[in-house]
């Protein structure tokens, strides 16, 4: 049976499934061949530690310079930990707490996205200058008066240059990135580039992938007391957290928008820790990888299949992990419609069959991403390239 995930030695040259035919090869030919195939895999493998690796010092460098430069501290003490977690003021001693870890990998995973969500659901007021987090969590601000725009990181208290930074009159965009991800990831990056070309905004990027490890008191995230200037964009399980924000807010938020939300554990979740309509005042969601990585259903007010919603999306076909590449694909279209001439335009249809044969060719459209319409709600269906520009005429 052909797996329909690939497999990661189809991306190394001249590693594959072998043939059975050993076309007159001798054993020892063909052993040196397997030698070589299996050196080939530890090799890709190496360099892809290796560049992980990379990729995680230069941020460190990053965040450590940044520190350094405001005096800012990276985390607290084993022995201020240990505080923390005695510590039992009201209202905050649940979140600060080290939660039990149980054996099963299972309850392991559901363990750790309800210790994520918790720590996110019960650390907040009812104004956005309010949330306060128990962690060492990172504000990423971009201000779009900066002559060059960069990320600033903020760990812990709350500082007095975020003034210069954030002016609280302009519309603000909040970008949160997913699971096993951080603030300044590539999508964020792209992100922010187009919206500070398409409008006079403030970007700020929520970082909370170290969210169990450390617990600060006196974090908080500045805000509008105008909820209406806000749109928070989430993307995987960060859609999630989104989603939770705005409840927090009892739905008085505008706008908020998931990009493919997240489906294993969360789905077993209460509703009050998911993103669904009910989060905003208008919810829209774009889906790539349904059935194994994400949701399939509808979620929002208005949901957006690009090439049904599922994987492999067009160019992740040859890929190795194209779950991986389907779901990390809807960030792009996202970002790339922030700016885009043509615009992912979008046919309202009751399923991917049928938009295919075209028999929903009268309904009603839509656009997808940036320029989305409030007033028309209901799940839409659209193809796209399979490289960037991605939209295309409907």
């Amino acid at each position: 049976m052909m797996n329909p995930f690939g497999s990661v030695t189809d991306s190394i040259p001249g590693v594959g499934s072998s043939s059975n035919d050993d076309d007159g090869e001798t054993k020892e030919e063909q052993e040196e061949q397997e030698r070589l195939r299996q050196e080939a895999i530890k090799q890709a493998e190496r360099e892809r530690r290796d560049k992980y690796k990379k990729q995680e010092d230069e941020r460190e460098n990053l965040r450590q310079g940044i520190r350094d430069k405001y005096g800012i501290e990276k985390k607290l003490d084993d022995d201020d930990e240990e505080d923390e977690d005695d510590d039992d003021d009201e209202g905050f001693g649940a979140s600060s707490k080290k939660p039990q870890v149980p054996d099963d990998p299972v309850m392991q995973a559901k363990a750790m996205a309800e210790q994520h969500l918790n720590n996110l659901k019960g650390a907040a007021g009812d104004k956005c200058e309010d949330i306060m987090f128990y962690s060492n969590l990172i504000l990423t601000f971009i201000s779009a008066k900066m002559l060059a725009p960069n990320f600033y990181i903020v760990e812990g208290k709350s500082t007095k240059y975020r003034s210069k930074l954030f002016n609280q009159y302009l519309p603000t965009k909040f970008l949160v990135h997913g699971y096993r991800d951080v603030g300044d990831t590539n999508w964020i990056q792209k992100a922010k580039i187009e919206y500070l070309r398409r409008e006079n905004c403030n970007v700020i990027s929520i970082d909370w992938s170290g969210f169990p490890k450390q617990f600060e008191k006196n974090s908080r995230i500045p805000g509008h007391q105008n909820l209406t200037a806000l749109h928070p964009i989430g993307f995987s399980l960060g859609a999630h957290i989104v989603g939770i924000l705005g409840k927090m807010f009892k739905s008085q938020l505008p706008r908020i928008t998931g990009l493919d939300p997240a489906r294993p554990i969360v789905e077993i979740l209460p509703s009050s820790w998911k993103l669904d309509k009910k989060s905003a005042q208008f919810v829209d969601v774009i889906h790539g990888a349904g059935h194994y990585l994400t949701m399939t259903g509808m979620v929002g007010n208005v949901d957006f299949f690009p090439n049904g919603g599922v994987s492999p999306q067009p160019g992740c076909e040859r890929e190795p992990l194209n779950l991986v590449c389907s779901h990390l694909r809807v960030a792009d279209l996202y970002v790339e419609s922030i700016n885009s001439p043509i615009g992912f335009k979008s046919r309202l249809c009751n399923s991917w069959r049928l938009f295919e044969t075209r028999q929903c060719n009268r309904n009603p459209t839509n656009w997808m991403g940036y320029r989305v319409d409030k007033h028309i709600e209901g799940k839409f269906f659209l193809f796209t390239r399979s490289y960037s520009p991605f939209a295309i005429p409907l």
